[in-house]
């Protein structure tokens, strides 16, 4: 595992977990070209591939351009593919021939489901962060096979309609704000929202 390497305390260590990360991701690349020698790759496949460092097809090309990647988002994304997508017909497709209505029936089911707390899905952060988990990495397909259409290119991002429970609950503890401005011109506060990264 490199999740040793995350969180590097010295400039050794660093180099050390990039080196071990390169040759992992030699490996997986090597490995990656099966699943397309026959024209198939079931859609369940490639999603669980971003779901860890160790065999993340964003990861491996953030790196490669030089850009940093987020543990704590595919932990992130780990947690809503585990809890609301494994399980869901929509990963037994083909990626290489799946169209837009069935991508918009995978992301109506997804929108039917119940949080934790027992509200519907959709228009939820949840709701949200799990369906740009799917973009993203049908995106990052695309960006490697870009004679393929991409089904999501013609879904539109879902919004939030929803207020979190954080947001209703404000008044009963204070939250990270961060300053807005007002019509007139005075200082308010707003809360703080988490990065989302993919599209």
């Amino acid at each position: 595992m490199l999740s040793a390497f995350w969180n590097p305390t010295s400039k050794p260590d660093a180099k050390n977990g990039v080196e071990q990360l390169i040759a992992l991701l030699k490996r997986e690349v090597s490995k990656s070209t099966i699943h397309r020698l026959d024209g198939h790759l079931p859609i369940g496949e490639w999603l669980i591939r971003f779901t860890s460092l160790e065999n993340n097809p964003r990861a491996q090309r953030l790196i490669s351009e030089g850009m940093p990647y987020s543990p704590d988002t595919i932990a992130l994304y780990k947690v809503n593919y585990d809890r609301y997508i494994e399980g869901d017909p929509f990963l037994s497709l083909d990626i290489n021939t799946v169209d837009v209505s069935l991508t918009r029936a995978f992301i109506a089911r997804l929108g039917m489901m119940k949080t934790k707390d027992g509200r519907d899905l959709a228009g939820t952060r949840v709701f949200e962060t799990t369906v740009t988990f799917a973009r993203m990495a049908f995106k990052e397909n695309w960006e490697d096979h870009q004679d393929w259409k991409n089904p999501f290119e013609r879904i539109k991002p879902p919004k939030r309609t929803k207020v979190s429970r954080c947001s209703r609950g404000k008044r009963f503890g204070s939250t990270k704000t961060e300053p807005s401005e007002t019509r007139n011109g005075t200082s308010a506060e707003r809360p703080r929202s988490p990065k989302i990264y993919g599209t």
